[in-house]
């Protein structure tokens, strides 16, 4: 415990606080302990301060919100904190006792307090105020009343009365006593103010002792700080020096990667440049020898006409199908038969030029819209770039109610294997569709 809020330095994380205002001389004591605030109890905490301020615990009243502790209770009972500020109020009275002579001895209660006194009591301690000790003894006033005796005086005995001068000689004395008793008490207050000015002024040294101390810390921390200001500075400056040459030994190093890299994309774009005109004239070569051959290819072979070439690519197409060989009959158009009674038609359009194969692969549509619609988007789907019909198309009749998948040879430019190379890729695709349309159509009722 420091007394005038003067904080402890050892102070730990785990460590807890309560902190006791005197109203006898000012001070505030902390009460510093390792636990729970609620678990201390009044009558531990006023045995602290009896060690501290001097006052026994019969003449402290300690109260926290205007509630007065007692006794048997504890911190939790009036809701203590960590930082509580209690009130200590010093219960004014006078303890008597008799002396074995018959005298009343009037006595003050001791405010001693001891400089830097520690008590430990389990896990808490309590420091008290630093203040002076100045214990005060108590006093003696006797208080002598009137008592009739029996006695001797020369061998006399005395059975009467005493005289008046005793009796006013009794009186005196109890004026006497009154007068000193109350002198007593004022000495005692007195003597108390004293107490309490000499420990403010201890308290006062103290504190001008340790706000000199505080001032010298201050400053010399003040010239530390000047020291690693300057440390650090000087040391800034060194390191400022060897960015700035750092900086330049890279700047110089980006330049020269620079002109390298300048230097090499030039040689880059020129051996480009030079592997561009090779092609260029690879090219105009190759094409010069392509046209000389096509030249010399149609000199020494005589052109064939149309009807030569359809003969020729049926001729392949019957061989590639291994069927008898196929001609074309006054319609310009032949039948290839299918297994399942579909037949594939070969047909020559002399517009055009160009040799057309296309098989049925329904005769009737649905009535129902939606159920027609769903059937040419499959097909439309089917159709897309060729891609299930062996390169070829699809197409519908809506008059005659018929779908027609097809695929066509230009006659004229391709050799005569082209349509043989088609055939069985495009027969397969008609089965295909064939069985796919089936089974969208409705089933015909009997």
């Amino acid at each position: 415990m420091t007394n005038k809020k003067k904080m402890s330095n050892s102070e730990t994380g785990g460590t807890r606080c309560v902190y006791v205002l005197s109203d006898i001389d000012g001070f505030k004591y902390r009460l510093v302990m390792e636990g729970d605030v609620r678990l201390l109890t009044t009558s531990k905490l006023k045995r602290y301060l009896q060690n501290a301020t001097g006052l026994s615990a019969q003449q402290q009243e300690l109260s926290f919100r205007g509630r007065v502790m007692q006794d048997g209770e504890c911190g939790g009972d009036v809701g203590l904190v960590d930082g509580a500020v209690l009130q200590l109020r010093h219960v004014k009275g006078m303890r008597r006792t008799n002396s074995g002579d018959g005298r009343r001895v009037n006595r003050l209660p001791s405010s001693s307090m001891s400089m830097g006194g520690v008590a430990h009591r389990g896990r808490s301690s309590v420091v008290d105020a630093a203040s002076c000790a100045s214990p005060t003894a108590g006093l003696l006033t006797p208080l002598q009343g009137s008592h009739p005796r029996d006695g001797q005086n020369g061998g006399e005995a005395f059975t009467s009365p005493p005289p008046r001068e005793m009796n006013y000689r009794s009186k005196r004395m109890g004026r006497e006593a009154h007068a000193l008793e109350i002198e007593n008490a004022r000495l005692e207050e007195r003597l108390l103010e004293m107490e309490r000015r000499l420990a403010n002024a201890s308290s006062d040294w103290r504190l001008q002792e340790e706000i000199e101390q505080l001032k010298g810390i201050i400053a010399q921390l003040l010239r530390e700080k000047e020291a690693v200001g300057r440390s650090a500075e000087e040391k800034w400056r060194a390191k400022e020096e060897e960015l700035v040459k750092e900086l330049d030994l890279m700047r110089e190093e980006r330049r020269r990667l620079h002109r390298e890299q300048t230097l090499f994309e030039e040689e880059q774009r020129a051996l480009v440049r030079s592997l561009e005109e090779q092609v260029r004239s690879q090219q105009q070569r190759l094409l010069e020898q392509g046209t000389t051959i096509t030249q010399q290819t149609r000199q020494r072979q005589p052109a064939m006409n149309v009807a030569e070439k359809v003969e020729k690519s049926l001729k392949q197409l019957s061989l590639e199908l291994n069927i008898p060989q196929l001609h074309l009959d006054d319609n310009d158009t032949c039948v290839l038969p299918l297994g399942d009674g579909t037949n594939i038609l070969v047909t020559l359009d002399t517009i055009t030029e160009r040799l057309f194969m296309y098989a049925v692969i329904a005769n009737s549509l649905p009535s129902n819209a939606g159920k027609r619609l769903e059937l040419f988007e499959m097909l439309l789907e089917g159709a897309l770039l060729g891609r299930d019909m062996a390169t070829g198309g699809v197409g519908v009749c809506l008059r005659n109610e018929l779908i027609i998948m097809n695929v066509c040879v230009d006659i004229v430019h391709a050799d005569e294997y082209a349509l043989a190379s088609i055939a069985r890729p495009f027969m397969e695709s008609v089965q295909h569709w064939s069985e796919a349309v089936k089974k969208m159509m409705p089933e015909k009722k009997n």
